[in-house]
């Protein structure tokens, strides 16, 4: 029986070996590995070979056992330590090693055991060595001989920030994530949630808030990293200004007094923030009881200069920031006017002269001219001035929704040539990269190529792109199938580029992608009024200027989806490779679902060509080519959205479609909508007439007015308030989708026809209306249309009344969408 005790180890152990194909020691002084860039390195590296069936063994730095395969990891301060390493490393490691960086060396001895030596020069750097092997062995299944020496190209790596919620530095998981990516600079909470404002509930929350990150800042320091504070300018609560609005005025030496005093207001609530982050325009990070004022552009009254305001701006914070408390100021350039700093070199210069301090200041700017859109020059702001500057990346996907399941985009090619082109400038300014932090590479998705993509080139600018979207296949999808996958990958821009972009509507404008959105076929004007009159003028816009260049639009057209064709049959010749049947499901409908996008956006384009030439012409030959069109994009709409996981707006789509059924049956018929519908001027003037009415049905009708609600909403687009019995919803139609501060129904919408009427107390001019009266044709649901014009983020404060009619005629529109029905 004693030989079942036996036969159970030998079992084990051959077990214990057939788990571990390759085994390592890893040898590290407990000092080093105590710190805590290596202890997480060390955790992270370990946690991965596990996958690849990589047994790594910590040992102290005793003498190195003969016939193991070992690594040895040694700072560079460990100078002691450094003599025993083997005779062979000693000239190649000697060199010096930048503080972030790290040299690698493999030595591969006769009985084909290996040693790698790993000499970091701080712990930081050594983290960093470590992170690399760790991703040689995610390309390469195995830990493969290494020799490089690495640092970081550029001392600032920036983790972008917007809005309320940052991301790069919000979590201790997010800060991790971070760090093995090569950032060394996060933020997580915005300066509004930071500042101790002179009011409650405000002051008691922040300084919950300030509680909350200073753990994580604590985290980000013990990486080496730095922590900052986002905000856009100006935001503020009231306190600030002694809630007096008569001071928001650029003109006055104490607005400015008020503006440095935020910034004081924050360092002296959390003394260990590094620095801060500021935009000027844009302004959509508000909440809550805050406000937004536009620096530039407010206050008409003050003769100040859009370029005199933005140098008193830029001074203030920085006498602050940097001169009273030392700390490091980023100034964000974005704008959404084509005319103004962000994208014109001439305002640029007038803005950075040399009366603006350079310590401590650097200026992000975003690659492109304009927004994350193809066919876009490369940003023409860069090496202006002394200025040290911050290139911003964004994922070039402006097409694709969170959900849509669209094939991901790699941008690497027009990244790395854009990054040349800046620093191929004399003297250059170009100090650091910017783009989403906390976030993994270790998924299939466009922004996981594009964190790898970029974490690769703030450390190597110059790197083979192709081998880096060859690596970021190997890692998520396996080496045997890296090759082809990256060739399909390194295709997608050209894809997406020519099968979605119009070239000829890309030039002379702010937008270079007027007619598509994040996940939708966008539709202008009102068409829930206008009947879709807006849509089809903005349609024949872009038919005017494409059609001198109407061949080579359709040849662009068919390049693009000539290549995600290509792309998909390539794919299916070796899908079969890919080791998880999940994974080549999903890349395969994802491509589907990319054809089909392309396909459904060139026969869109190609209906518009002939929906306009019929009906200019009313020719026999153009209606039936209309037809054949039309019938051609309702297929492809179909094919489209019939595809599971399907997620995409159509609304474009659809109104091109109505009003070209309406044209191949009558073409004279249309054309009469179209006479006789008023344009977006004239409806916006109703609008006011209407609004207008409702003010004075308002004072007539007081007495029997009851308040139905309250609500206070964030609006950046378009969007649709439902009331129906006690419950509301928002239905968003345009730009970025709401934020619902508050809102509160005093009692149910009572099932019988009701006049709605809303009350303004702080709205965009477009004030709220009422799209549809509640009646029993809508079932007794009320619909408030609300609009941000001019643009931004705009806050919409407002009540809700009702009242049950009399009788007589009020002069309101019930139902907008019967309005120009004849």
């Amino acid at each position: 029986m004693r030989t079942l005790p036996i036969l159970f180890a030998c079992f084990i152990i051959l077990c214990t070996s057939i788990l571990y194909a390759e085994e390592w020691n890893l040898h590290i002084s407990k000092p080093l590995r105590d710190k805590k860039p290596t202890e997480m390195a060390l955790d992270d590296l370990i946690t991965a070979s596990k996958k690849y069936n990589i047994q790594i063994s910590i040992l102290s730095l005793d003498k190195i056992q003969q016939g193991k395969n070992t690594i040895i990891v040694v700072e560079k301060m460990e100078e002691e330590l450094l003599k025993n390493l083997p005779v062979e490393f000693k000239d190649k490691l000697s060199e010096d090693i930048p503080q972030e960086g790290f040299v690698i060396q493999t030595l591969c001895l006769p009985d084909n055991s290996k040693i790698i030596a790993l000499v970091g020069g701080t712990a930081v750097g050594t983290a960093h060595g470590l992170y690399w092997v760790l991703d040689r062995l995610q390309v390469y299944g195995t830990i493969p001989d290494i020799n490089t020496r690495r640092a970081p190209a550029f001392p600032v790596r920036i983790a972008s920030s917007w809005g309320r919620n940052l991301h790069g530095g919000a979590t201790e998981q997010q800060i991790k994530t971070s760090f093995r990516y090569g950032f060394n600079w996060v933020s997580g909470m915005n300066t509004l949630d930071l500042v101790s404002w002179n009011s409650d509930p405000e002051k008691k929350n922040n300084q919950e808030h300030v509680k909350k990150i200073k753990p994580l800042i604590d985290l980000a320091h013990s990486l080496g990293m730095r922590y900052f504070a986002f905000s856009n300018e100006l935001t503020y609560h009231p306190s600030l200004f002694d809630n007096k609005p008569e001071l928001l005025n650029p003109c006055l030496s104490e607005f400015w007094e008020r503006v440095k005093d935020k910034y004081r207001l924050l360092f002296s609530a959390l003394p260990d923030l590094d620095g801060i982050e500021i935009c000027l325009d844009d302004i959509s990070g508000f909440w809550d009881n805050y406000h937004p004022f536009d620096i530039l552009h407010d206050c008409p009254d003050c003769p100040m200069s859009y370029e005199e305001r933005y140098r008193h701006l830029l001074k203030s914070i920085h006498e602050v920031v940097v001169g009273e408390f030392g700390k490091t100021y980023f100034q964000k350039n974005w704008g959404l006017r084509d005319h103004e700093i962000h994208c014109q070199p001439e305002v640029f210069k007038k803005v950075f002269t040399d009366e603006i301090p350079t310590d401590n200041m650097f200026v992000k700017i975003k690659v492109t001219r304009a927004d994350r859109w193809w066919f876009q020059p490369y940003n023409r702001t860069f090496n202006l001035s002394p200025h040290k500057t911050v290139v911003i990346f964004e994922p070039m996907n402006y097409y694709e929704g969170a959900d849509t399941n669209l094939f991901p985009t790699f941008s690497g090619e027009y990244f790395q040539n854009g990054l040349k082109y800046f620093l191929s400038a004399d003297n250059t300014n170009v100090s650091g990269l910017s783009y989403l932090g906390g976030v993994s590479a270790e998924e299939w998705s466009t922004r996981s190529a594009y964190i790898y993509t970029l974490y690769r080139l703030t450390w190597e600018p110059n790197v083979d792109i192709r081998q880096v979207a060859h690596d970021y296949c190997a890692i998520n999808l396996g080496t045997e199938v890296a090759e082809p996958i990256a060739d399909i990958l390194m295709d997608t821009a050209n894809a997406y580029k020519y099968g979605l972009f119009l070239e000829p509507i890309a030039y002379g404008q702010f937008n270079s992608f007027p007619h598509m959105r994040v996940g939708s076929f966008v539709a202008e004007g009102y068409p829930l009024i206008d009947l879709g009159k807006g849509h089809i003028q903005f349609l024949r816009n872009i038919y005017l200027q494409c059609l001198p260049w109407r061949e080579f639009t359709k040849t662009q057209l068919n390049f693009g989806l000539s290549k995600v064709k290509n792309m998909l049959e390539r794919f299916k010749n070796i899908k079969h490779k890919i080791n998880s049947e999940e994974m080549s499901h999903k890349l395969e409908l994802q491509l589907i679902m990319t054809q089909s996008l392309i396909d459904t956006h060139s026969d869109y384009i190609e209906t518009v060509f002939h929906f306009f030439d019929y009906l200019g012409s009313g020719s026999v030959e153009d209606r039936g080519s209309l037809q054949n069109a039309m019938l051609k994009l309702i297929n492809s709409r179909e094919t489209f959205r019939n595809i599971p996981g399907f997620n995409y707006k159509l609304d474009g789509v659809n109104v091109l479609i109505e009003h070209a059924q309406r044209t191949v049956k009558d073409v004279h018929s249309e054309r009469k909508l179209l006479e006789t519908v008023p344009t977006q001027k004239e409806i916006d003037r109703i609008i006011q007439e209407q609004q207008e009415n409702y003010k004075e049905i308002f004072k007539q009708y007081q007495g029997m007015m009851k308040r139905l609600g309250h609500f206070e909403i964030l609006i950046d687009g378009q969007d649709l308030l439902h009331i129906q019995g006690n419950e509301y919803r928002i239905e968003h139609l345009r730009w970025d989708g709401p934020e619902v501060v508050s809102a509160q129904l005093f009692f149910p919408l009572p099932q019988k026809e009701v006049i709605i009427i809303p009350v303004d107390i702080d709205t965009r001019p477009l004030h709220p209306f009422v799209l549809y009266q509640p009646s029993s044709s809508n079932n007794y649901q009320a619909t408030i249309y609300l609009d941000d014009r001019p643009g931004g983020t705009g806050r919409f404060v407002f009540d809700i009344y009702m009242f049950e009619p009399d009788g007589k005629d009020l002069q309101i529109i019930k139902n907008w969408s019967e309005y120009f029905v004849k």
